[in-house]
């Protein structure tokens, strides 16, 4: 290719066996970087910056899939929403041409079809849950994903939600840069959290 750029990249939705997405309307909307549209469990990112080959617009974007796996994970516990990448379109910007009736065909994504046993299915969506498209995000932050652990255990019904609040409370206020312990202010400052909102999941996390 003379100058390749990657117009699309494509992912499937995966999930636990007894959730069910089939009533659910496409979902689609955009950010500063890409263009999304989910539809029948396939996802498709338009980047709207250049890139060359698939590894730099992976390396780009994925932070926005992570962080939405993250965020249905917190809600509703983990299984239930992620995606894996099946397929980049590259497409070239200066394509030599070619002789008389030639035509060039892009690269399409794969069509999937999916089958799941109707005595598996218990919990059917009537909608994709939206994904975050405020401020950035980090999915991978090593405190963000200790809380994510203990809130897996609630949702498996082994710890209560109090628990796990002190848990993320005094997780945040320990691991604030510069704190040497617990320090709700330099917490409150580092992870750009209201000291209102900290204190009081703290003072319902004391008084379950």
């Amino acid at each position: 290719m003379n100058d390749p750029h990657v117009a699309a990249v494509f992912y499937r939705l995966e999930h636990e066996d007894f959730i069910d997405y089939e009533k659910a309307p496409a979902l689609e909307g955009e950010n500063d970087l890409l263009h999304f549209r989910l539809d029948k469990r396939e996802l498709t990112i338009t980047p709207k910056d250049h890139y060359g080959n698939d590894y730099e617009a992976r390396e780009a974007l994925e932070n926005f899939v992570r962080s939405w796996e993250f965020d249905v994970a917190v809600e509703s516990g983990k299984g239930q929403f992620s995606f894996r990448h099946v397929g980049t379109q590259v497409v070239d910007r200066n394509p030599d041409p070619g002789p008389p009736g030639l035509v060039r065909a892009s690269a399409r994504p794969v069509s999937f079809l999916f089958t799941v046993s109707e005595a598996q299915v218990h919990l059917s969506r009537g909608k994709y849950p939206s994904p975050p498209l405020g401020a950035k995000r980090n999915p991978d932050n090593d405190v963000a994903h200790k809380i994510l652990q203990r809130l897996e255990r609630y949702h498996q019904g082994r710890e209560t939600l109090a628990t796990v609040a002190y848990f993320a409370v005094t997780a945040l206020e320990g691991s604030a840069p510069g704190s040497g312990g617990e320090d709700r202010t330099k917490a409150t400052q580092y992870y750009k959290i209201s000291k209102n909102v900290i204190r009081e999941v703290a003072k319902l996390a004391s008084q379950k």
